[in-house]
């Protein structure tokens, strides 16, 4: 399953003024980043693909709930995973995250990032720095389900590129206005990325990635 990430925030990070350039009925760019995404589902399904096979998540917790602050057990991770998921089912109250990595499972262990939830839902993180061990600790003192997982993030740039370009695509009022130049530009950036970028593939579906499944996806052609 392939999961980025990518939200409305994404986008005016990579290009602010796009929240000057909404679509009319719209105060997100949610649509094009759903239509980003099943673009790009599309394109490996032409190419023969099992979308499935894609970015096997490595469970850092299993849904659990809680009524106090708790620290999980340690996951090792061999594959450098960088975007982390944390889905709240049962809020009560406000709770928080802490994502911590080590090189060695008993060791010290350093804060990678924080998310904290007003209410339940899923948020992710995209981080730089890459441990072998990782821990998801919770802060909280009522009633809380969470589930948490370490997601690879090969898809992230594909997936930005692609939204941004969509955006802007909604914004062109001439043929080679500066709108129609940015979402071009963008959707280079995406064709670019999606024939070079590594990333895993669960050939055996084992839900484990072994190192002869991690592999460039040069076989991935733009068929348009």
């Amino acid at each position: 399953m392939i999961r980025t990430g990518i939200t409305n925030d994404s986008i005016l990070d990579l290009s602010p003024a796009l929240q000057n350039y909404y679509p009319q009925g719209q105060t997100t760019f949610q649509e094009q980043i759903d239509e980003a995404l099943r673009q790009i589902i599309r394109e490996l399904k032409k190419n023969r693909k099992d979308i499935r096979k894609y970015c096997t998540p490595l469970e850092l917790q299993p849904s659990v709930s809680k009524s106090a602050s708790f620290t999980g057990n340690a996951v090792a991770d061999t594959l450098e995973r960088m975007l982390w998921q944390v889905k709240v089912t049962t809020y009560t109250d406000i709770c928080g995250f802490v994502l911590s990595g080590c090189n060695t499972e008993l060791g010290t262990y350093t804060t990678i990032g924080t998310l904290s939830f007003t209410g339940k839902g899923t948020k992710y993180l995209v981080f730089n720095d890459t441990f072998k061990y990782y821990k998801v600790t919770i802060t909280t003192a009522v009633a809380t389900t969470y589930e948490s997982y370490l997601i690879e993030s090969s898809f992230y740039h594909a997936h930005l590129f692609l939204s941004t370009a969509l955006a802007y695509r909604t914004a062109i009022k001439n043929e080679g206005d500066r709108m129609d130049y940015f979402s071009k530009m963008y959707e280079q950036k995406y064709m670019d990325e999606i024939t070079t970028m590594v990333t895993s593939y669960d050939e055996d579906e084992s839900g484990t990635i072994t190192e002869g499944e991690v592999a460039k996806t040069t076989s991935v052609e733009l068929l348009r």
